[in-house]
Parts: C-alpha cells; structure tokens; sequence
C-alpha cells in the first residue's frame, strides 16, 4: 500500500490530523530524495564486474598459481570479508550495504567448497556440497535483516536434504514420506516464534524475517505436497502402506505443530483454521499412502485442505494470499473436471452444483458483508 493511501486511511481513522499527513509526506519525500538508489545498483553492476574479470584473470592463469596461493587468497579474502561485514553489523551503517555483502559471503563460502574439491580432488555429490554448506552458513542467516538470504538458504537446504534423502534411503516411498511432510516442518517453525515468550525474549528485528520467510516456505512447499498427495492418491498401488514409521514420525510433528499453534497469539478462530489444516493435512497423507481414492472423494479433501488456509489469510486481510488459494481451488476443480470427462453429464450436474454451492455462500456473504467485516475487523 503506497504512503498516500495509508495516510488517508489513518485520517479516516482520526489517528492523525491533515497537518500531520502533510508533515508525514513532506518528510518521507525529502529524506527520499536525498537518497540516491539507482546508485546501489550501479555499485552492484560493478562489484559484478570485478569479480567476474577477477575470475577471468585467475581461470586463465590457474595453473601457473602455487596451491597455497589459491588457498591463501581465498582465506584471506574470507576473513577481511567477514570482518568488514562485522563491523558494518555492528555499526549498523547501512543494512543494504551489509546484506548485499552477507548474500556475496554465503555464496562465496559455496565457492570455497568447490575450489577445496577441484585442489585435493575431492569427489562427492552436489547434495552433499549443499549440506555442508547449509551447516557452515547456517548460522550467518541468523544476522540476515531481509528474507533474501533466508530463501537462498532455504532453497540450498530444500534441495540439498530432498536429494539426499532420496539417494540414502533405499526405499523410495519412505524418502519421499519424509519429503511431503516439509510444510508441516516449516508451519512448526513459523509458529514457535509467534510464541509471546520468545517475542518478548527475542529483539523483533532479529526473528521477524525468519518468521515471514518459514511462512512463505509453507505456503510454498505446501502445494508442492499437496501436488503430490493428489497424484499418489490417485493411483492404484498394492504395495502402498501406512506403518509404524508414518505414525510415530506424523505423532511427533503433529505434536510438535498443535503444541506451537496452541501457545501462539492467534485468535481462537484463526488457531481453529490452523489446527483444520493440519488435521486435513495428516488425513490426505495417511490416505494419500493407504488407499486409492476416487476422483470425487479426493477433490473435495483438497477444496476443504485449501479452503481453510485461504480463510486463515482472509482475518489477516491478505488478499494476494488469500486470492492464490482460491486460484488453487479453481485448478483443482478443472483437473476434477478433466479426470472425469469420460463421464460427461455426471461431470456437469457435479460441476453445476458446486458452482450453485459457491453462488449460494457468496450470496450470503455480500448480504453479511458488514458483519463480516466487523468480524474480521476484531480478529486482527
């Protein structure tokens, strides 16, 4: 939302004054201008620039460079690297400063790992490059202010535990149990650090991004699990089984996930919606690895498991959130459509229906819209 609008809205509100709004824009365009942001990225075409002709020179003379040159170069660039970024930290100067050199850091202590590999000839797969980087950085993200470096993070570890959990365990169905039960994962972490004890505990600039980033990853890994979970259900295997593994590991997330949703500051409505998800969540996997489930049955646990999240956005007023569930919703629908085209007119008496169904709510929502919003209003 652009300043203008928030204003408007704070003086709709009577929270401030015209003289206030005024001051407030005057302000915010002044301290604005004096800040030259075109500049930063010319700074960033050219630290690009430099190292890519930096790495030129090194790859067309590598050979003739003595190992403990490479070595000590890189380290040395490590360290002066890492110690003006600590001071820069420290100081507090200028954060895009310290972020841009903070995602130039991680990425380069992946590079260091590949030039130890290429000196020694260290042989390995890239998942486990990936690991070990994910371990030696992961406490720098700890430091990040904005989310950037969290999702580059995020996705070396995704990709990294996703593959080696593929290549390790022998039996496929285990790995990929293990895989699809990521947003659970993430939504557990979200939702510890909305506890109000480490709210108060922790500086809120220190786990604000890290809370915004695992929700993010949420969302994001949750549709790809929920790809998944339609597909599987959907095909006939024999040798599909739900065993004690599935349910000592769904017991110990799920009460890990309960026990988080429980003590964290939602309201009563939106820990409900929550805890439904998770519920439906649990209940798709077990029967996702269980049973083959007809296409009607499978369609509507998916419009129920997306339908609670979109309502969950909806008290928070996310709209964009709120508006990619129901897209999701919509997808489901044409795939239902598609699976079961065979049968044309039960197909369209389905179809109608659930577009009556949807007209009907609608209906009574533009009729309650004031209530609703009141409502909603409340639960912010």
């Amino acid at each position: 939302m652009s300043l203008k609008s928030k204003t408007k809205r704070w003086l709709s509100a009577g929270l401030i004054n015209h003289s206030q709004a005024e001051a407030i824009l005057h302000y915010e365009k002044t301290e604005r201008s004096g800040n030259i942001w075109s500049l930063s990225g010319f700074l960033i075409v050219a630290a690009c620039s430099a190292g890519l002709g930096m790495i030129a020179l090194i790859a067309a003379n590598w050979r003739a460079i003595p190992i403990y040159a490479k070595l000590a170069g890189y380290f040395t660039l490590l360290i002066s690297l890492g110690y003006y970024l600590s001071i820069i930290k420290l100081k507090n100067k200028s954060r895009f400063l310290s972020e841009s050199l903070l995602i130039f850091f991680v990425i380069f202590c992946l590079a260091g790992i590949g030039l130890i590999s290429q000196i020694y000839n260290i042989k390995g797969e890239f998942y486990e490059t990936l690991l070990l980087w994910s371990f030696i950085t992961f406490l720098l993200t700890l430091l990040a202010d904005k989310r950037l470096i969290l999702h580059i993070w995020f996705s070396g570890f995704y990709i990294a535990f996703s593959s080696w959990t593929m290549d390790v365990i022998s039996d496929t169905e285990v790995s990929l149990k293990i895989i699809l039960l990521f947003p659970i994962f993430f939504l557990g972490l979200a939702t510890i650090l909305h506890n109000k004890k480490i709210e108060k505990t922790l500086p809120l600039n220190l786990f604000l991004p890290k809370r915004k980033a695992l929700a993010e990853w949420t969302v994001f890994t949750g549709f790809i699990s929920f790809i998944f979970f339609n597909v599987l259900s959907l095909e006939s295997d024999s040798n599909k089984a739900v065993g004690a593994f599935d349910f000592i590991l769904l017991s110990l997330l799920g009460g890990f996930v309960f026990t988080a949703i429980k003590f964290s500051p939602y309201k009563k409505i939106q820990k409900n919606l929550l805890n439904g998800t998770c519920f439906l969540f649990f209940l798709f996997y077990i029967m996702a690895f269980s049973t083959e489930l007809n296409s009607l049955l499978s369609t509507l646990i998916s419009i129920l498991t997306l339908s609670l999240p979109a309502f969950f956005f909806a008290t928070f007023k996310r709209k964009k959130l709120f508006g990619l569930f129901i897209f999701a919703i919509v997808i489901r629908l044409l795939i239902f459509y598609i699976d079961i085209y065979v049968s044309l007119m039960m197909t369209g008496l389905i179809l109608i229906a659930l577009a009556g169904l949807i007209f009907i709510i609608v209906q009574l929502v533009r009729k309650n819209e004031k209530q609703i919003s009141q409502w909603l209003t409340k639960l912010e």
